[in-house]
């Protein structure tokens, strides 16, 4: 599996989101709206779940965060994401807020 990471359109490489004004931060709303939708889909896909299955969801997630594309355990045993574990979580997280709201 290569999973997709989150790469922000050129135009959000050059300021902290922290610093960003008013319409530079409607813009990145606008980008990620227009994405979400096709993450989720492509998330579920991925990890073969059906969507009101989060028992699956939950088993799933905890045997990818351990496989070599999405993390690796440090000396000490800490836990570290790579970018595709980055990815990982933030589309699990845009899962469980879309499934809770929905």
């Amino acid at each position: 599996m290569s999973y997709p990471l989150y790469i922000l359109p050129k135009q959000f490489w050059v300021t902290k989101n922290s610093e960003w004004s008013v319409k530079e931060a409607k813009k990145y709303f606008k980008w990620f709206n227009f994405i979400k939708d096709n993450r989720l889909d492509d998330y579920l896909e991925d990890l073969s779940v059906e969507i009101n299955n989060i028992d699956d969801l939950c088993y799933k997630m905890l045997d990818l965060l351990f496989d070599s594309e999405f993390s690796h355990i440090q000396d000490g045993g800490k836990l570290d994401l790579t970018n595709a574990g980055y990815a990982l979580a933030a589309d699990t997280s845009l899962f469980v807020s879309d499934h809770l709201f929905s």
